[in-house]
């Protein structure tokens, strides 16, 4: 229930309140003890949270730690900073253990974050004809520094976005908006043409001259 298998596993660090992880695993059988007694449980728990989370931000995200060295990242990191990561991440996905020094050319601003102990830094990198923001951010002061990458070049992409959007708003609720129309009277019709209205005007605005 606590994911120790091998006998390896068993710490036995005494966190739980009991001598062994044989003697908590009775515990447990018994309903004496709950899984979130066990230290090294919650900690595996919450980095696999963590972990989870790093994946499903649609940001480029990588974690390193005093020598550079990537403890974990997201593909949306790889696909921003291109080249060799993409050939390392066939072999692991996450790049864990390569250097980021090896990997992108801005790798000295990660150090200076790390000597410095930085809080928040956020600068915009000009890198193959885009500009990437770059965010960092301190976990462990001097010893682990995150990184959060987001490609803002194309303005253009992001109205692309909003169009998408509204437009899929706009098909969601269609059918919604057509069997209340007579409840709401106009206000139920204005959402329609307001949605309509945002998704021409950003229309008319990226249209060629």
């Amino acid at each position: 229930r606590i994911g120790k298998k091998r006998v390896e596993e068993e710490l036995n660090c005494g966190g739980c309140g009991y001598d062994t992880c044989r003697d908590f695993a009775c515990a447990l059988i018994e309903d004496k003890a709950e899984p979130a007694m066990c230290v090294s449980y919650l900690r595996k728990l919450a980095q696999n949270k963590a972990a989870a989370l790093i994946k499903a931000m649609p940001s480029g995200v990588v974690i390193v730690d005093e020598n550079l060295k990537i403890i974990e990242s997201n593909a949306r990191f790889i696909q921003i900073i291109g080249d060799d990561a993409s050939i390392i991440s066939e072999a692991d996905p996450d790049l864990e253990g390569a250097y980021l020094e090896r990997l992108v050319d801005f790798h000295e601003l990660f150090a200076e974050a790390l000597r410095e102990g930085t809080e928040v830094k956020i600068q915009d990198i000009r890198r193959n004809g885009r500009i990437i923001r770059l965010t960092l951010f301190s976990i462990q002061k001097h010893l682990v520094l995150g990184g959060i990458l987001q490609d803002i070049t194309e303005p253009m992409i992001q109205s692309e976005q909003i169009i998408e959007k509204a437009n899929e708003v706009m098909k969601k609720n269609l059918t919604t908006v057509q069997q209340i129309a007579f409840l709401l009277g106009e206000n139920a019709a204005d959402s329609e043409v307001l949605l309509s209205s945002i998704i021409q005007s950003f229309a008319n605005k990226d249209a060629p001259k």
